[in-house]
This record gives structure tokens, sequence and C-alpha cells, in this order.
């Protein structure tokens, strides 16, 4: 890698730690509202109220605007944390959900260096801080989310099924999705591999955990769990009446309700696959290298926060691998340029009311602050910053694949296949 990409590559994780610096001093400084543990303070209330046999799909606490929109099952993993207070217990959270913020950067240095790619002590401090500092994980450890574990349970897919080991990604797949259900689009990424023991494994498991889930909480509770997701917190319906600007949605889907207003809600979903699959289908023309997998396995991601109504601008964390090593390994300029883009857009959570507030804490003119603040709202009034830059990633990820030549490459590593052969 050239000085002067390595100085980009850098520049952009550097400025996803300085955002991450901002977001808790603009909600803890400027914001009318910090949300601090708020969803850490729905899990430990709906385990709470579930040890008890309480209904606990969709209650919210006394403090703070979470609630339970996980599927029943996993509130059982929540269970110890009943033991001590809330707060106790999100001390817990956030340093269990650091140590798994490390352990991807380790894994994403890892492999960078196994690939032969020169990484100094600076390089490999700024990957860690990105993975533990930068703008999503303080969102995500600011209000006690299970992001960074999902993280590395999608990393641990994501090696194990380029090791072969097919079991180990379907179950972990499998886990990872019990608590945040679109993971299970990569089931997608699986059948390009023709990973099908891979599937079967991750249908079995999550067939299992929902099988439990009944037998430990009731049909009951199952089918008003059904119900919340798919009519409220989906989202469909407030993305067809007009969604603020000001709420953190970050689906293709809004700005095509922003274009399409009349269209019936379910056809904003039919339409972003419709936009989006054939991008998909490019990328998975070229999987012949290991660099051409690591491309297409990103599309892959980011077209599942894009289709999914019910993503938010956090959820890009899940794209951090392999996109943290394809900054460092692609070498076509455009691409480059395009990873690098949409990689700081997306890690530039703005919105109307934050810009305003900095503004007034300026001392801006009301003049200029009424003008910039109008001109944002047009902007993200149709996508946020992270759909924008999403976007550019996945033009990055095409391009790549279209000008990828086809070169075959082992799957594995024999090492790799020593592996695939124990799991």
């Amino acid at each position: 890698m050239r000085a002067a990409s390595r100085r980009r590559v850098r520049a952009v994780l550097a400025f996803g730690v300085l955002v991450g610096t901002l977001v808790p001093a603009y909600f803890f400084l400027l914001a009318d509202t910090a949300p601090f543990a708020w969803d850490f303070r729905a899990y430990h209330h709906a385990a709470t109220l579930a040890r008890d046999g309480r209904p606990f799909v969709g209650v919210s606490p006394a403090v703070g605007g979470g609630e339970w929109v996980y599927p029943p099952v996993t509130v059982v993993a929540f269970y110890a944390y009943t033991l001590v207070s809330w707060s106790a217990a999100y001390l817990a959270h956030a340093a269990v959900s650091v140590i798994a913020g490390l352990a991807c950067a380790a894994l994403v240095i890892a492999g960078l260096r196994d690939r032969d790619v020169r990484l100094t002590r600076t390089d490999a401090a700024l990957v860690a801080a990105f993975f533990t500092l930068s703008t999503y994980p303080v969102v995500v450890l600011g209000q006690g989310q299970l992001g960074l574990f999902v993280l590395l349970a999608l990393l641990t897919v994501h090696r194990a099924l380029a090791a072969g080991r097919e079991r180990t990604a379907g179950g972990v797949l499998a886990l990872a999705s019990a608590f945040k259900l679109f993971p299970l689009f990569l089931l997608v990424w699986f059948a390009r591999r023709r990973a099908w023991r891979a599937i079967a494994w991750c249908v079995g498991a999550t067939a299992a955990l929902w099988t439990a889930g009944v037998a430990a909480f009731g049909w009951p509770l199952h089918a008003e769990y059904v119900r919340f997701i798919v009519f409220e917190r989906s989202r469909v319906h407030d993305l067809a009446a007009g969604m603020s600007p000001n709420v953190s949605a970050l689906t293709l889907q809004r700005p095509l309700a922003a274009l399409f207003p009349d269209a019936h809600p379910l056809a904003y979903t039919a339409l972003a696959c419709l936009l989006l699959l054939p991008a998909l289908a490019a990328l998975y023309t070229r999987v012949e290298t290991q660099q051409n997998r690591a491309v297409a396995y990103l599309g892959t991601l980011v077209v599942m926060l894009l289709v999914s109504p019910a993503s938010n601008v956090h959820h890009v964390l899940y794209a951090y691998v392999p996109l943290v090593a394809l900054l460092y390994t692609v070498r076509d300029p455009v691409v480059r340029a395009c990873f690098l883009t949409g990689t700081a857009l997306v890690l530039a959570p703005v919105q109307p009311a934050m810009v305003a507030d900095v503004l007034g804490a300026l001392g801006a003119p009301a003049s200029l602050t009424i003008s910039v603040v109008a001109a944002s709202r047009a902007v993200l009034s149709v996508g946020s910053l992270a759909l924008y830059g999403l976007l550019v990633i996945l033009a990055g990820c095409v391009v790549h694949a279209a000008r990828a030549a086809p070169v075959e490459e082992p799957a594995t590593t024999p090492d790799d296949r020593r592996v695939a052969e124990q799991d």
C-alpha cells in the first residue's frame, strides 16, 4: 500500500474515532434528551418481568424509550443481570462489549497480517480504536445494546465459512439471528457459496431456539411478538406516512417512500429488493479469490441493511467486517475511493436537530441557522448520510466485481482445510 493511500485509510479511521467522541458530547451537553442505557434498561426490565412470569414483549421500563424487541427465548440470556441493579449490570455489560470489540479488532488485524499486509503500531491502534471508540461502537455502548456481540458473531460466521467449517457458521448465524432477525439474510450468501450444511445447521438451530421459546413462554407470547414486529417494529406504515429526518432509519425504503408517497407500504420492500438484488447478483459472479469473496460478502451485508425496513444507522456496525480490512487491501483506486468516501459518510449520523443544536450553541445568526437546517432537512428527509454512504460502498463493490478478472484460487488454505475436517 502506498503511503498516501495508507494516510487516507488512517484519516477515515481517525475520523470515526473523532465522531465517536463527539456523539456522547452532543447528547450530554446539547441534546434535550440523552438516551443513556435506555435499551439496556429495557433488557433488564424485560428479564425481570420474564423471571416473574409476566409479559415482556414490547414493554418499556419506567425510564427511557427502550422496549423488548427480541424473540422471547433470548430473554434468558439476561437473567443473570437481574441479580444486581440495572446500573451495575450495565457496567458489566459495557465492559464485556468492549472486550468483544477488541476481539473483533484483534481478529481483523491478525487476518491482515496473515495476508502479508504490513500494519504499523499506528494502524493497529487505529483499528482497535475504530472497533471500540468510533461512532457506532460508542452508540451501542451508550445505549447498552448487543451490537458488538452480534458483530463478533458475524465475524465468526465469516471466518468459519471461509475455512469450510459449515456447522460452526450455520450455528453461530442462528445464534446471532436469535437476537437480530435480519442476519438471516446471510443465508443468501451461504447459498452462493453452496454451503448447504451451514444452511441446514442454521435453519435447524433457529427452529430449535424457537421451539424452546414456545415451550418456555407459550405460544400466545410468541404470537404477540410476531404481531409486534410486523405491525409496529417494522415501521413500514411509518415510512409510508412520511418519517422525520430526525429518526435514525437506515433502510432504502425511506427514499422510496419519499419518491412514491402514494404506493402501498409493502411495495417499498418489494421495490428495494428489485433495485438491490441485481447489484448483489453482479457481485456473486466474482467469488474466485479471497478478495472477491470479501467484497461480495460486504455487498451482502450492505444489501441486508438497506432491504430491512427496521434497520437503524447504528446497524452499520455490522459492516465493519470486512469493510475495515478491505480499506487496507483494495488496490483499485476507484473502488478504494468509494470505500473511503462511503465509510466517511456512514460515520456521520447527522440529523437536522443536531445541526440546529450545534449552530445554536455556537451562537450562529438565526438566518444562517434557519437556512442550514432547512438544507439539511431537505437532504436528510430522503435518506440519512449513512444510507448514502452505504450506497457509495455498494457502488464500489459493483465496480470491483466489474473490473475483477476471473482467477482460480483455492477456497481455503491447507490449515483451514484441516480445521474443517475436524469440525
